[in-house]
């Protein structure tokens, strides 16, 4: 993304999961490119390059193929970083370690609160159809 961005081509960081045989997700990011007349075109060089999970089946021609396609075993959620603003200015904001929706701040407390809790869970796949 950083080297299309700096040959003037508009790209965005899309976060999401890869679904491999097993029904494992794993965190994973790829990018999308804007071509005039055309639209958004997906790639995933990580994939490209053959460097897929173990049990991720990877086409003979991975190269060419994610370029301009993405499997459906991608699920994505969230394309480009938001940059999440307070929802008040007293507000204690917490950053976000583990980077899944691509937001800045994952959660946001206000008042007396004692405490609180907010994670993140991997995905499972409890069912194959």
């Amino acid at each position: 993304m950083a080297l299309l961005r700096s040959a003037g081509v508009p790209a965005r960081t899309i976060g999401g999961y890869l679904i491999g045989d097993s029904g494992y997700a794993k965190q994973h990011f790829w990018t999308e490119l804007y071509l005039p007349n055309f639209g958004w075109l997906p790639a995933d060089p990580a994939l490209g390059a053959k460097g897929g999970p173990k049990d991720f089946p990877l086409p003979a021609n991975a190269a060419d193929y994610y370029f301009g396609s993405i499997s459906n075993r991608h699920i994505a959620f969230s394309k480009g970083l938001l940059q999440a603003k307070k929802i008040s200015p007293n507000g204690k904001t917490l950053p976000q370690e583990d980077v899944h929706s691509l937001q800045t701040i994952y959660a946001e407390a206000v008042g007396n609160l004692e405490s609180y809790e907010s994670r993140w869970q991997d995905l499972q796949i409890i069912e194959k159809h």
